[in-house]
C-alpha cells in the first residue's frame, strides 16, 4: 500500500486483502456488529468473509438462469438480504433473505464442541417486478426494532423500482417490514431514476433517496410522504446521512469528483468541494473521528477535515486500481473497500493521543453494542418460544371450548325434544276429560230412574278413575326422565 504524507498523524493500513475474485467490480458490505464482509463474486456466488480470521465462512450459489444483483447485511437477526434476478423471466425476480446459522463441529472423543462453522439457510422469498435494482437499503436501527428496529426493528427493507409509462419513466419504492409479517407497501413518486437509498442511523422511519437528476428527497417511510426535497443539478453517485443523528446532514458524492454536504432540515447546501478527479463511489462522516472519508473509482481514498474541508490524507492500495464501493467497519472503526476482483479492509492508525483515545472509545462502544445485540437476540429467542407455547395452549383451549359448546348445543336440542314429547300427553288427557264431562252431562239429561242408573254410573266412574291414575303414573315416569336429562 502506498500512503501520502499529510498532517494529523493518520494512516490507513491494510489488515485484510483478497484478490483474484474475478474481473468484475465488487460491491462490499460490512456487518454492523461482526467482523464480516459480504460480496457477490463474478461467478454469481454470495461470499461471507471474516476479516479477523482471514477465512471464507459461508458461500451461497444462485439457481440456474438467475444471478445475484445486490446484497446487504441485516444485522438484527444475522440475516442477509439479496436481490436476485432472472435472465429470462422478470416474474422470477426475487428478494431472498438468508440467515447465517452457526453449527457445532463435535469431536467424538470429547463432549464439548471444538469449533463452530457457519452456513446460509433460506428464510424468506419476496417477489418484485422491476427489471433491475439500482440500490438496496436496509434499516439497522429500527423498530425490531433493533429490534428493533425496529427496533431496532431491524426489520425494514427498501429498494427503488421503476415502471414504464407513456409519460417519462415513473420511479417509486417498495418496502417490506420484517417485524410485521413481511408487510409490503409502496410509496413515492420521483421523476428520475433513483441512484441511492439510505436509512437514517437513528430514526428508522426516515430514509433519503438520490436521483440521477441531482435531486435528493427525504421520506417518511411509515406515512409514505416526502418531507424535504433538495434541488441539485448534477447526478449523484453516493449518499449517506451523518452518523450523528442530531445533525440533519446528508453527504452526497458525484460522478464528476465533487462532494456536497446538505442540511436537509434547513433545505440548503452547506458546502461543495472537489474531492477527486474521477467519480466518487462513496463518501461519509466517520462516526468516531472528526474526518470525512471519500473513495473514487480511480482507486484513491482520501480523508478530509470537516471544519475546513482540507485534505488530511490520500492513499491507494496496490491491488485495487479501481474502486466500486466503500463501507464502514463499525466494530473496528476501519473501512472496507471493493474494486475490480479484489476487496480489502483498512485499519486506522492515529498518532494523536486524543484521537486515538476517541477511536478506542468508539471501538469499545461498538463492542458494547455487540454484547447488547447478543443479549437482545437471546431475549427475542426466549420471547418467541414463550409466544409459541402460549399460542399452542390457546389453540388447545379453543378446541376444548368448541367441543363443550357442541355438547351444550346437543343437550339443549335433546331437552327441547323431550319438552315437546311431554307436552302431547297433557293435551290428550285434557281432551279426554272434556269428553267424559260431556258424557256425564248427557247421561243426567237422558236419565230416568237415578237409583237404577247409580250402579252403572259408579262402575263407569271407577273405570275412568283407573284410567286417570294410569295416565298420571306414566306422566310421572316421563317427568323423571326429563329431570335426569
Amino acid at each position: 500500500m502506498a500512503t501520502d504524507t499529510g498532517p494529523g498523524g493518520l494512516m490507513l493500513t491494510v489488515c485484510f486483502e483478497k484478490t483474484g475474485i474475478g474481473d468484475s467490480l465488487l460491491e462490499v458490505d460490512a456487518h454492523p456488529h461482526k467482523p464480516w464482509l459480504l460480496l457477490i463474486s463474478e461467478n454469481r456466488e454470495l461470499h461471507v468473509w471474516s476479516y479477523e480470521e482471514d477465512k471464507l465462512i459461508a458461500v451461497q450459489t444462485c439457481g440456474s438462469g438467475s444471478y445475484f444483483w445486490k446484497a446487504k447485511f441485516l444485522a438484527q437477526n444475522n440475516w442477509i438480504v439479496v436481490a436476485s434476478s432472472s435472465e429470462t423471466a422478470h416474474s422470477r425476480n426475487e428478494i431472498i433473505v438468508y440467515g447465517v446459522v452457526e453449527t457445532p463441529i463435535v469431536d467424538p472423543r470429547k463432549t464439548e464442541d471444538v469449533k463452530r462453522s457457519q452456513k446460509l439457510e433460506e428464510v424468506k422469498r419476496l417477489q418484485y417486478w422491476s427489471n433491475e435494482i439500482n440500490y438496496l437499503a436496509v434499516d439497522h436501527c429500527g423498530p425490531q426494532h433493533v429490534l428493533i428496529p425496529s427496533v431496532c426493528t431491524g426489520g425494514v427493507l427498501v429498494y427503488p423500482y421503476g415502471r414504464k409509462m407513456e409519460t417519462p419513466e415513473w420511479q417509486g419504492f417498495e418496502t417490506w417490514d420484517l417485524n410485521c409479517d413481511w408487510k409490503h407497501t409502496t410509496f413515492g413518486n420521483c421523476q428520475s431514476l433513483v441512484a441511492r437509498v439510505v436509512f437514517h442511523p437513528l430514526e428508522p422511519h426516515i430514509c433519503a433517496s438520490a436521483g440521477y437528476d441531482g435531486k435528493i428527497n427525504v421520506w417518511d417511510v411509515e406515512k409514505g410522504s416526502c418531507l424535504h426535497t433538495l434541488e441539485g443539478n448534477d447526478p449523484i453517485s453516493s449518499l449517506q446521512f451523518s452518523p450523528d443523528g442530531r445533525k440533519s446532514l446528508l453527504i452526497a458524492g458525484h460522478p464528476y469528483g465533487w462532494v456536497q454536504i446538505w442540511d436537509y432540515r434547513q433545505n440548503k447546501r452547506v458546502v461543495q468541494f472537489r474531492a477527486h478527479e474521477c467519480s466518487v463511489v462513496e463518501a461519509f462522516l466517520h462516526p468516531h473521528l472528526p474526518y470525512i472519508f471519500s473513495a473514487s473509482s480511480d482507486g484513491t481514498i482520501r480523508v478530509w477535515d470537516p471544519s475546513s474541508y482540507t485534505l488530511v490524507r490520500s492513499c491507494c492500495t496496490s491491488s485495487l486500481k479501481s474502486l466500486s464501493s466503500m463501507a464502514l467497519c463499525w466494530n473496528t472503526g476501519g473501512i472496507a473497500v471493493g474494486g475490480k476482483g479484489a476487496v480489502a479492509v483498512m485499519k486506522i492508525d492515529i498518532s494523536n493521543t486524543h484521537l486515538r483515545e476517541v477511536l478506542r472509545m468508539g471501538e469499545e462502544s461498538a463492542r458494547q453494542r455487540r454484547e447488547v445485540e447478543i443479549a437482545r437476540q437471546k431475549w427475542e429467542k426466549g420471547l418467541r418460544k414463550l409466544k409459541a407455547e402460549h399460542e399452542s395452549k390457546a389453540r388447545v383451549y379453543a378446541k376444548k371450548i368448541k367441543e363443550l359448546m357442541a355438547a351444550v348445543n346437543d343437550l339443549t336440542a335433546e331437552r327441547n325434544a323431550l319438552k315437546e314429547i311431554l307436552g302431547h300427553p297433557s293435551a290428550e288427557h285434557e281432551n279426554k276429560e272434556r269428553m267424559q264431562a260431556k258424557t256425564m252431562k248427557r247421561c243426567r239429561k237422558e236419565g230416568g230412574d237415578r237409583t237404577t242408573d247409580r250402579d252403572t254410573f259408579k262402575n263407569f266412574q271407577a273405570s275412568e278413575q283407573s284410567a286417570t291414575e294410569e295416565r298420571e303414573e306414566k306422566d310421572q315416569i316421563r317427568a323423571k326422565k326429563f329431570k335426569t336429562v
